[in-house]
């Protein structure tokens, strides 16, 4: 209800304020699990940022991770690949603007590989996240744990222990060098 008021109250024209107005519907949808209909605002907004931005926009392959996330929650796990390799495509192009957001988008297309049971495609998007971090962003060191783990748990599923090992030994490392007290997170990786 509360989504309908907002929404009848930007219900203007298609200027990108009504834009924002309906991304942000979405987002509170999407944070009720209200999959469906926040995907709807959210493709209706990337409508009109297309028209305002362009296609080639941040705030355009912004939106399009977003369908892909929503795709992601829903368990369409091709669909949100598809959404996010637009995404990651845009962001490419203007990569010297957010090569972080290229990060997250590899992140993102390599869980959902990784629940599609492509481990292999989904490490090497895990790796290219994982260079983009370790070299522009050392201090994210929770993320470059986080990638690493990703990669160590495919190396587990795929019975290659000793590879395994060494990626959650290098978790271990890095959880120490920022988290020396989180024995919960390193007890998990023994």
């Amino acid at each position: 209800r509360q989504a309908s008021t907002i929404y009848d109250k930007c219900n203007q024209s298609d200027h990108i304020n009504k834009g924002r107005c309906l991304h942000q519907i979405g987002d509170i949808l999407y944070n009720q699990r209200r999959y469906d209909e926040s995907f709807e605002y959210i493709k209706n907004a990337l409508r009109i940022q297309r028209k305002y931005y362009g296609d080639n926009s941040n705030n355009v392959a912004y939106t399009f991770s977003q369908l892909g996330n929503i795709r992601f929650s829903q368990e369409q796990y091709d669909d949100s690949i598809s959404f996010h390799q637009e995404s990651l495509h845009i962001y490419e192009k203007n990569v010297s603007l957010d090569e972080k957001s290229v990060g997250i988008v590899r992140v993102n297309i390599g869980d959902a590989l990784r629940l599609k049971g492509d481990n292999e495609e989904a490490i090497k998007f895990y790796e290219h996240a994982l260079l983009i971090y370790e070299t522009n962003y050392s201090s994210y060191s929770s993320n470059i744990e986080n990638i690493i783990e990703k990669i160590g748990w495919i190396k587990l599923i795929q019975r290659k222990f000793s590879e395994c090992v060494t990626y959650y030994e290098r978790a271990i490392s890095i959880v120490n060098d920022y988290d020396p007290t989180n024995y919960v997170t390193i007890a998990n990786y023994l």
